[in-house]
């Protein structure tokens, strides 16, 4: 899924596909879902922490490299995909983003929409038993 954006003045591209877990972890040698996993538990504590008065804790509560690298190889990968060039740094993505509460809120739900479901009705937590010809498949076996 793809969206543009209005970041540093412009429209722009944005995805956050499978590939783009790929170069953000090339490029900063961090897990990319787990990182994704402890910005959004950032976000969501520094929320509670405004809400209940506490707004010094709650802004420092999320990870601004976080944010910008996640948000920045979106970006990266969504401009190289379309033929584009991108030649912002980081450090320019987390100018745009904090200089833009919409432009937060759009990336937050762009993130958000793009991680992996439970699908075919499955709870949250629920695992499929793997069973002998599953396994065999998976290693490249027959049935």
């Amino acid at each position: 899924m793809e969206a543009i954006v209005s970041l540093g003045g412009k429209r722009r591209p944005l995805t956050f596909v499978a590939q783009v877990a790929y170069y953000y972890e090339l490029r900063t040698g961090r897990v990319f879902l787990a990182d994704v996993m402890q910005l959004l538990n950032q976000m969501a504590n520094a929320e509670e922490a405004i809400a209940s008065g506490r707004v010094e804790d709650g802004l420092k509560a999320v990870s601004n490299v976080l944010f910008a690298d996640i948000a920045y190889e979106g970006l990266c990968y969504a401009a190289r995909k379309r033929g584009e060039a991108f030649d912002a740094e980081p450090a320019d993505v987390h100018a745009w983003l904090y200089g833009d509460a919409e432009a937060i809120k759009e990336v937050v739900t762009l993130l958000v929409n793009s991680l992996p479901r439970a699908d075919n009705g499955a709870a949250e937590g629920d695992e499929k038993k793997i069973t002998g010809s599953s396994r065999a498949l998976r290693r490249g076996g027959k049935r």
